[in-house]
């Protein structure tokens, strides 16, 4: 339903992709991540974007402010060690062996690292996930679930954590890139992963170049009636279509010296 919802889940992947003690075990909307934990059962981070909604007012709905609850599930399965070095110098490392209780503790100080991953990060992916999550939706609450279970004999804690977030808008179809979506596809298409995706996305938004009264009708929600009784709409000889545009006069620039006319051949 919106290009924003699928950017803001693909910048959180990325930019929790080696940058928590999970390494490279993050993975992009798994529907049974219990697969994912492998023969090593290490550490498993799997993001998700599950439901949103749209703030629009009258009919301008396509381009409104939406917000999206962003789901961050966590896996451990087994004993696990983590190494550090603290302000001294002194390198650490300390096991979080396989209970329920060490496991909770390992859970949480993941959560952890997870939250201060995606305020802070100063990658490419993590700065450009703070301008598209723009902040905290307004009177609902991010929230987390904890539990256990077992599959194929082996048993695993798991955290869940919902973030309850505004995103930016879409971006309008047939105009050029805003710098925000610029920023993303750029890095989406330098990225071997994302490189079509991005092309693809690319294309989608700034194909065709339409001209500005037709962005207008798009992002008001208008007929082309209304349009045109409103001003917004250019003088043609009838409604143009998808398929071609109609003649007539576009635009009309008075200046001192002369009169300039565009016209639609």
């Amino acid at each position: 339903m919106s290009l924003a919802v699928a950017a803001a889940r693909i910048l959180t992947v990325k930019a929790l992709d080696g940058a928590t003690t999970a390494g490279k075990r993050v993975f992009d909307s798994e529907v049974d991540p219990r697969d994912l934990l492998g023969p090593n059962a290490e550490p498993t981070i799997v993001v998700m974007a599950e439901r949103g909604k749209r703030n629009g007012a009258g009919r301008e709905l396509f381009g409104s402010d939406q917000s999206v609850e962003l789901a961050i599930e966590l896996f451990v399965a087994k004993a696990t060690k983590v190494s550090g070095k603290t302000p001294d110098d002194e390198v650490f490392e300390v096991e979080y062996p396989a209970t329920d209780a060490a496991h909770e503790n390992r859970l949480r100080r993941l959560a952890y690292e997870i939250d201060t991953t995606l305020a802070g990060s100063l990658s490419p992916w993590g700065d450009l996930w703070r301008l598209f999550v723009v902040c905290g939706t307004s009177g609902e609450e991010s929230h987390w679930d904890r539990g256990a279970d077992a599959h194929q004999g082996r048993r695993f804690n798991f955290m869940r954590l919902v973030y309850r977030v505004d995103i930016l808008s879409d971006p309008a179809r047939g105009a050029p890139l805003e710098p925000a979506w610029e920023r993303l596809i750029s890095l989406m298409e330098a990225d071997a992963e994302l490189a079509m995706i991005g092309k693809d996305w690319r294309s989608l938004i700034t194909t065709p170049d339409l001209p500005t009264w037709r962005l207008q009708m798009q992002a008001l929600g208008l007929t082309y009636a209304e349009l045109s009784a409103i001003g917004l709409a250019p003088f043609l000889d009838h409604q143009p279509t998808n398929e071609a545009e109609a003649a007539g006069l576009v635009e009309a620039v008075l200046d001192p010296d002369a009169i300039v006319i565009d016209a639609v051949p």
